[in-house]
């Protein structure tokens, strides 16, 4: 069986974020519509608010690393 090749991503996009869930989501929309190969890669740095849960809402339209240990 042949497999279709994955899509060429033209750039990464990283976006940084604190305590951000006043913006994240605007964020995360005015990039995915982007006329643009790309991934979006969000980088919750600890926040103690939603911003990781909204992030993580937008499914498979990012990526959310891993929290690295400390």
């Amino acid at each position: 069986m042949e497999q279709t090749p994955p899509e060429q991503i033209d750039v990464s996009i990283l976006v940084p974020a604190y305590n951000e869930e006043d913006t994240l989501a605007q964020v995360i929309e005015r990039l995915l519509a982007l006329s643009i190969s790309k991934e979006i890669i969000v980088i919750d740095d600890c926040s103690t608010d939603r911003t990781g849960e909204i992030a993580e809402s937008f499914g498979d339209k990012h990526r959310l690393p891993a929290p690295s240990p400390k």
